[in-house]
């Protein structure tokens, strides 16, 4: 389970908006400020990600704990990653053929496959709605 701390901002039609407080880095070693993630972090300074989630028993300024699993997170970055990529891959390929070798008819053929896969993965993403749960106030 991947845990997050997490802040009560607002309650509205049932719903809790939460601030979550994302890290300069990854914090699981030593070299937190000096590696890239640590670096990336300074550069676009601190930030804050608002999420709504069921309101049930929670209140403004409470304070939580988010979790979600593992495998839906894992799950989630294949289906946002991966689905574009094969959209790219195979409409290229398929491009190629067509056209006979064409590099500019074969480059085109696969951003288009790469917009159709971008567009397949937020689908698909919508359509899961993977959101995390709250483990406990803290």
């Amino acid at each position: 389970m991947i845990e997050q701390p997490a802040r009560v901002t607002r309650i509205f039609d049932g719903q809790a908006e939460l601030e979550v407080q994302h890290e300069e880095g990854c914090s699981s070693c030593s070299l937190r400020g000096g590696c890239g993630m640590g670096s990336l972090g300074r550069l676009f300074g601190e930030r804050k990600r608002r999420l709504t989630i069921p309101a049930h028993d929670l209140q403004p300024a409470d304070r939580v704990v988010l979790g979600l699993a593992e495998r839906q997170l894992v799950s989630a970055g294949l289906i946002l990653y991966l689905t574009p990529l094969f959209g790219l891959i195979v409409f290229a390929l398929v491009g190629d053929a067509l056209t006979g070798g064409s590099d500019g008819w074969t480059a085109l053929a696969g951003l288009t496959g790469l917009f159709a896969g971008l567009g397949l993965a937020r689908w698909m993403a919508r359509r899961r709605e993977t959101r995390p749960r709250v483990l406990r106030r803290t």
